[in-house]
């Protein structure tokens, strides 16, 4: 049992560790890299996330994803919940005064453990570990070499940045070669002041794995996010 609770620990690990016009078609000046640095340099936001991660060939829901997190420059409080066939985990992180503390809680057929502890470190990798930013970097940066890019603009109110990128250099894991087969995005943005407001990520993986994941930042009712998580944290303390 404790062998397989440390496999399905891996699991969630890695699913859980990117002018314009008036009533029309058309494009603006905007770079993808200019709107991953708006990201990147905002310093108070709140973030809704879910996930999900199918079998490319069967479309089989293989395991699930969602969370919640509210950043502000000295307090960064995040709540995930992560579901597979037969086991669900919850955990809460925050972050205050430059130390993190996580709750973890794992339940598989009906045997539930729970892992509490806490380290320092900084702002920067609060952020990171808030929400699973790293999809959204895959597809705003350059930081993976693909064989092909496509970005395109439309703006309606509100602009839509869609990129689609396939066939990504090769990629080493335990498990042997692989690659990132396509990865294609659409992020929603202001215009005049480049914030995101929405995120909607599909990726595949020669692995056959396909992820679908989608974010929603918000700048109101922050404190309502905060209470809700406070009050997981503590349902989760309370866990025996």
């Amino acid at each position: 049992m404790r062998k397989i609770f440390l496999f399905v620990l891996i699991v969630v690990s890695g699913i859980i560790m990117a002018g314009c016009i008036n009533r029309g078609t058309s494009t603006t000046e905007v770079s993808k890299e200019e709107l991953y640095a708006k990201l990147e340099n905002t310093t108070t936001f709140g973030v809704l996330w879910n996930l999900e991660l199918l079998n490319s060939t069967t479309r089989e829901i293989l395991a699930t994803s969602k969370g919640k997190a509210v950043i502000y420059p000295n307090l960064v409080l995040s709540y995930r919940e992560s579901k597979g066939e037969n086991w669900i985990s919850k955990s809460v992180i925050t972050w205050e005064n430059n130390e993190g503390s996580l709750i973890f809680v794992m339940t598989m057929d009906n045997e539930t453990r729970k892992f509490e502890d806490s380290k320092e470190f900084n702002v920067t990798m609060a952020r990171k570990m808030a929400f699973p930013g790293g999809e959204i970097e895959l597809l705003l940066l350059n930081n993976m070499e693909f064989n092909s890019t496509k970005v395109e603009v439309k703006c309606d109110g509100e602009c839509v940045l869609r990129i689609i990128k396939e066939d990504s250099e090769i990629l080493y894991d335990i498990q042997g070669a692989w690659k990132i087969e396509y990865i294609e995005g659409n992020v929603t943005f202001d215009p005049n002041t480049k914030e995101l407001s929405k995120v909607e990520i599909v990726m595949g993986t020669s692995q056959g794995f396909v992820e679908k994941i989608r974010y929603e930042f918000v700048k109101n009712n922050l404190n309502e996010i905060k209470a809700e998580i406070e009050r997981i944290r503590e349902e989760l303390k309370n866990t025996s």
